[in-house]
Formats: structure tokens, C-alpha cells, sequence
């Protein structure tokens, strides 16, 4: 059911590409001020995931969010990215409904990173600058030093120029992972989806990636679905989905 719901929305995202006269979507403030979710309720077949959630998010907060596995802690997050519908409630930004955006507004507040790395035939540079093209170079090895990449960039045959399938063959796969992170980071938009993406790293690789994220985009909101400790470290807040409701957990 829920591949089927997926499938049904990338149809319907990928309709208006083949259409000439969709309407524009209104731009909403190009400022985040706040993100929220508001009575916030999913419902899979005959299966309620979770019922009126409510949290609130500003600028600069990193929020953990755990849970067991079908939880819903992905979906929750799903649901802000557009891959998923509620049934009830939803995501707003500075009080906008995150529904009422199409993907390129959406695009400009919201990048995820998830467990599977996805790249395209082409070179490491193209790909990283898929969604800033026009991004400094010295912002992008910036990046890569700062989750520990640089070195092992600098070795590649033709650096950054390196066709995208040689990288893969000389990258390991939690390699590949940072590079998809340094990607979406590289948009710098308001809102970062961590989704189990630091799962495969050791403890020290995994810290270099968060602290690197921190320094290069401090006012960002970065949501981390992680089972790992070390991530909570790092952490201004700590949510637990739990039996459909959403919980804070205090540092102490």
C-alpha cells in the first residue's frame, strides 16, 4: 500500500511536466521563520500511522527523531518532503502550507538525504552541483575537506572531473553517502532531511559530517532520523515517535 501511494504521487508530480499551461505556484517568504507540523495525521490502507501531531521547529535547531522501526518516523518527514499525503493537517513554513507549493518552491526550503545514494551519468562535479550549478568551487571543497572527503577527492584521476562511475568503483559506499550529503548540503536551503544517512559511518566520520554541516549552515533546521547515539550528542532537541505520538525527551 504504501509503494502504491508513492507511485500514485510521482504520477501525479510528473503530469504538469508534460503540460504547457500549468499555473505558476506563489513564491512564499524567502525567510524561514518557522516550521510546523499541525494536527498531523497519516493513514496507510486501514492503518493509522500517527494521529494530530504537533511540533514546532525555528531556525538553527538540529531535532533528532527516533523511534522503532514503523514507527513513522520517515513518514513524518515524508510528508514534509511531498513524497507522502496526509489525511489530516500538515506541514506549514511561516505559516504556508508545504502542500500548496510545488516541487521547485518546495526545493528551495526542503533537501533530503536518505539511506540510498542516487547519482546520474555524468561527472562528481555535475552531480554534486546538481542543485546549486552555479556554486563557488571553493564552497564545494569547503565541504568535501569538511566531512573528510577532500584528500580522497584530490586523488581521484580527474578530481571533481572524474566520470561518476569511476568514483563509485573507487568509493566506498559510506563514501558515496557523504558525497550525496555534501550535495544536498550545497543547496544550503532552510530545511536539511537527515534520513538514516549516517547509519554506515564510524563514530569519528560521522561526527566530522555533522560538525561540518553545523559550520556551514548554522541557521539551517536539520531533522536527523537516527538510531545512533552520537548523533544525539549533537543535538538541540530529542523527539521519540512512539505508538503514534510524538515526544520530546529532555538532555537530561
Amino acid at each position: 500500500m504504501s509503494q502504491v501511494q508513492q507511485s500514485m504521487m510521482a504520477i501525479d508530480r510528473l503530469i504538469p511536466l508534460f503540460s504547457s499551461d500549468t499555473e505558476e505556484s506563489q513564491p512564499v517568504e524567502t525567510q524561514l521563520a518557522v516550521l510546523k507540523c499541525q494536527n498531523l495525521t497519516l493513514i496507510r490502507g486501514d492503518q493509522t500511522i500517527f494521529s494530530g501531531l504537533n511540533a514546532e521547529f525555528l531556525p538553527g535547531e538540529r531535532v533528532v527523531i527516533q523511534g522503532a522501526s514503523g514507527s513513522g518516523k520517515s513518514s513524518l518527514l515524508m510528508v514534509l518532503s511531498g513524497a507522502l499525503r496526509p489525511a489530516q493537517g500538515g506541514w506549514f513554513i511561516n505559516d504556508h502550507p508545504v502542500d500548496a507549493m510545488d516541487d521547485k518552491n518546495r526545493s528551495q526550503y526542503i533537501a533530503v538525504v536518505d539511506q540510498q545514494s542516487k547519482f546520474f551519468a555524468g561527472t562528481l562535479r555535475s552531480n554534486l552541483l546538481l542543485a546549486k550549478p552555479l556554486c563557488e568551487e571553493s564552497l564545494l571543497w569547503q565541504l568535501l575537506d569538511g566531512v573528510g572527503l577532500g584528500e580522497l577527492v584530490r586523488t581521484l584521476p580527474n578530481q571533481l572531473d572524474t566520470d561518476i562511475g569511476e568514483t563509485r568503483r573507487l568509493f566506498s559506499g559510506g563514501e558515496m553517502q557523504r558525497l550525496s550529503i555534501v550535495r544536498a548540503a550545497l543547496a544550503k536551503t532552510p530545511v536539511l532531511i537527515l534520513d538514516e544517512v549516517t547509519a554506515h559511518l564510524d563514530p569519528v566520520s560521522e561526527q566530522k559530517v555533522l560538525s561540518a554541516l553545523r559550520t556551514y549552515a548554522p541557521e539551517q533546521i536539520q531533522l536527523i532520523i537516527s538510531h545512533r547515539v552520537q548523533a544525539v550528542k549533537q543535538a538541540d532537541r530529542h523527539l521519540v515517535l512512539k505508538a503514534g505520538e510524538l515526544q520530546e525527551i529532555s538532555h537530561g
